[in-house]
């Protein structure tokens, strides 16, 4: 499962991971980020007309790349 708090530098390295991912995401969606995982991915799902499962796997490989950067 992926964790629910992060540092600034790899939440902002993760939203404009995600700005590539899903496009069409406005700023103030991809900052929803900050408030919950969760509600953010549901969020993206319903955007992006995708399923639920595969947003948060998306985000969670997104989330381990940049993890994988800073070591």
């Amino acid at each position: 499962m992926m964790k629910t708090a992060i540092d600034m530098n790899r939440r902002e390295n993760l939203k404009n991971e995600l700005r590539n991912e899903f496009p069409n995401l406005s700023d103030a969606e991809l900052n929803s980020i900050d408030e919950s995982f969760e509600n953010f991915i549901e969020s993206v799902s319903l955007k992006v007309n995708r399923d639920r499962q595969e947003v948060a796997r998306v985000v969670e490989e997104r989330l381990n790349y940049i993890n994988s950067k800073a070591i």
